[in-house]
């Protein structure tokens, strides 16, 4: 690092700071690099960069992306039911309305049947 990090107060946990890195082609780089609150200058700090030179973001713990997987697949479980749910209440009402379209048919087919009206 070039410069020290910002005081944790004033960045927040991670603070980006001047600093050189060396590139996967062995060449070195100067730029702005994030680094810990409060980490003195010239002390050493791991940079991931990609397969250009750049820097990036810290991989995700391997142990929040098989939580987000299980969140996703139950989120899409969840979507899929609730499709399934709202189709088979729309095949229910249109099967109901047929039956009961199907009955009143044949009640006027046949008349009222039982009372005193002709």
């Amino acid at each position: 690092m070039l410069a020290a990090a910002p005081d944790p107060w004033d960045a927040g946990y991670q603070a980006a700071t001047p600093g050189i890195w060396t590139a996967p082609d062995g060449t070195q780089r100067v730029g702005r690099i994030v680094a810990p609150a409060d980490t003195p200058a010239g002390r050493r700090v791991k940079v991931w960069v990609d397969a250009s030179g750049r820097p990036v973001r810290t991989p995700q713990p391997r142990g929040l992306i098989i939580v987000e997987a299980i969140v996703v697949a139950a989120m899409a479980a969840a979507a899929v039911s609730l499709c399934l749910r709202c189709a088979a209440a729309l095949a229910r009402r249109a099967l109901t309305r047929r039956r009961l379209g199907a009955w009143d048919t044949e009640r006027w087919a046949t008349g009222p049947q039982g009372t005193s009206q002709p």
